[in-house]
């Protein structure tokens, strides 16, 4: 997905009330922390998805993060249950917003 695809509300409440999905707050500070957590989060054979406001893009596209409002928290959201993402964490704790 190259670029912002926006949330028809059908979709925001299926995610919302998905119970296997997991969701974070990232905030990138320079284009090589995205180049690298992209290439950290392909290792994962699961679907990964940033929001922001009303758009949704898939977080294993470059060129798809890059057409969000960058200096802004973003919202990851990843679709496996909480008790499956320690290694996830791990991974790509360093993007968390604090």
């Amino acid at each position: 997905m190259s670029k912002n695809t926006p949330i028809r509300s059908s979709d925001s409440s299926s995610i919302k009330d998905k119970p296997n999905v997991s969701r974070r707050k990232l905030k990138f500070h320079s284009a090589n922390e995205i180049i690298d957590f992209v290439a950290k989060i392909n290792l994962f054979d699961t679907d990964f998805d940033i929001t922001y406001g009303k758009y949704a893009v898939d977080a294993k596209s470059i060129m798809g993060i890059f057409t969000l409002d960058l200096t802004r928290e973003l919202n990851l959201i990843i679709h496996l249950p909480e008790e499956d993402m320690h290694k996830i964490d791990k991974t790509i704790e360093k993007y968390y917003a604090t």
